[in-house]
């Protein structure tokens, strides 16, 4: 136990530091106005990072200091630390002990990782058919959206066969502009992807840097679809298109 914990908080932190990398990437190169779903693809590298359990092995250079040099023996020993922990050793039959007798502290902080992660999934699926039960009374409209009273602010739920919500009352341009997003949105893969960072996150809830990358994401995954869903059109279509979205940004902030 003590070895699967250990590479696991490895795993963790390597996915830290190539998201604390990847933050700060991003930040030049939207300074240098990249487009946005560059962004989105550095981001999922990051997710997964996360995830994948191998790495670039690591070779340093030994220092003449001796403190020195038992630091880069620590760091070669981290890098090159198993993810599965080894085989046991046959031993000299004895009597086996009671399962209480067995646990280590190593066992208590993956029972604490594990409530975690089935807390976060549970408020996660919780707040899933929370929203589905809201909009269950929603009708289909001509043009394959969903709309009604039920429906406070546009948005698209489902993982494999997304549907697109609609509030009563939205016509016009403001519609074709919301309609688009959404459209774009499915296009890409959205309504998937954010849901499995969503979940990468949520294997590493104890590290900020893992929520950051989430949030990050987030954030360029809506930019990159505005700036798919605007590719092409004209100056005052894309200025049209902005004023209504970020109106039903600012109203669907509560909605998760």
């Amino acid at each position: 136990m003590r070895s699967t914990v250990l590479a696991f908080l490895l795993l963790s932190a390597r996915g830290g530091v190539a998201a604390l990398a990847a933050w700060l990437v991003c930040r030049a190169l939207r300074r240098a106005h990249a487009p946005s779903r560059l962004l989105c693809w550095l981001w999922l590298a990051v997710g997964l990072r996360f995830v994948l359990p191998w790495g670039i092995p690591l070779k340093l250079p030994r220092p003449e200091s001796a403190p020195l040099a038992a630091a880069a023996d620590t760091v070669q020993e981290l890098g090159e630390l198993p993810l599965l922990p080894p085989a046991p050793a046959a031993a000299a039959a004895a009597a086996p002990l009671p399962w209480y007798a067995r646990l280590t502290p190593w066992h208590a902080l993956a029972a604490v990782w594990l409530v975690g992660v089935l807390v976060l999934a549970v408020r996660g699926g919780i707040g899933y058919l929370k929203l589905k039960r809201c909009v269950a009374l929603a009708c289909k409209t001509p043009d394959g959206c969903f709309s009604g009273p039920c429906v406070p602010t546009p948005f698209t739920l489902g993982l494999l066969r997304p549907r697109i919500y609609l509030p009563a009352g939205l016509a016009g341009p403001a519609r074709d502009a919301v309609i688009l997003h959404e459209r774009t949105h499915i296009r890409r893969g959205d309504p998937l992807t954010k849901p499995l960072f969503y979940a990468v996150a949520c294997l590493h809830w104890f590290n900020p840097l893992a929520w950051l990358a989430f949030r990050e994401f987030e954030r360029d995954m809506e930019a990159a679809c505005d700036e798919a869903a605007v590719r092409g059109q004209s100056s005052a279509a894309c200025s049209a298109y902005c004023e209504s979205i970020l109106r039903f940004a600012m109203q669907g902030r509560g909605v998760p």
